[in-house]
């Protein structure tokens, strides 16, 4: 190839690899309320979803509770269920009150393969006490796996439990 075809392809080339790398925006919510600082919780096997996914979040959670100055204890009266899934992002979720909860995201342009969103939720329940606090992180990716997202999903999650004013819509690098 001489210097003029390369000087031409370079861009083209930088163009196309761009949309696989870059930014990604984490969205998070919460609803119920914050557990209490540095409480043993015990991390439950979620009735949704046995596969090699579901392991991976269940140890992210942990390890990220764990940072976050939790103690994983089997008998702790703090219960974490942990669930993963994956979906076209294409698709909105409303909640019963008929307000988004994910809005849907298209295809943008030169984009070869279309977004999917990336979901962790954990649901928080304590013995003896009514109600659950559920928290959620997700992303919309193209090319990158579940099993890619979920360290980052889970820590974004996690953050939520200690502090819920965090909720909303972050930003981080990696492989869209």
């Amino acid at each position: 190839m001489n210097s003029r075809s390369s000087r031409l392809y370079a861009p083209v080339l930088a163009l196309c690899t761009a949309s696989c790398a870059g930014q990604i925006a984490t969205q998070t919510g919460i609803t119920g309320s914050a557990i209490e600082a540095n409480a043993p919780v015990s991390v439950v096997a979620s009735s949704v979803g046995a596969d090699g996914a579901s392991s991976l979040a269940q140890a992210a959670v942990a390890r990220a509770l764990v940072q976050q100055g939790h103690t994983i204890s089997a008998d702790a009266r703090i219960h974490v269920e942990v669930a993963i899934a994956e979906r076209s992002a294409q698709i909105a979720i409303d909640n019963a009150a008929g307000e988004a909860i994910s809005l849907p995201k298209k295809r943008g342009f030169l984009q070869s393969c279309p977004y999917r969103l990336q979901r962790l939720t954990i649901a928080v329940y304590a013995d003896g006490q009514p109600g659950t606090t559920r928290v959620w992180a997700e992303e919309k990716h193209c090319r990158s796996r579940v099993q890619d997202s979920i360290t980052a999903l889970s820590e974004s999650a996690v953050a939520l439990l200690n502090a819920p004013t965090l909720a909303g819509k972050t930003r981080r690098t990696g492989k869209n």
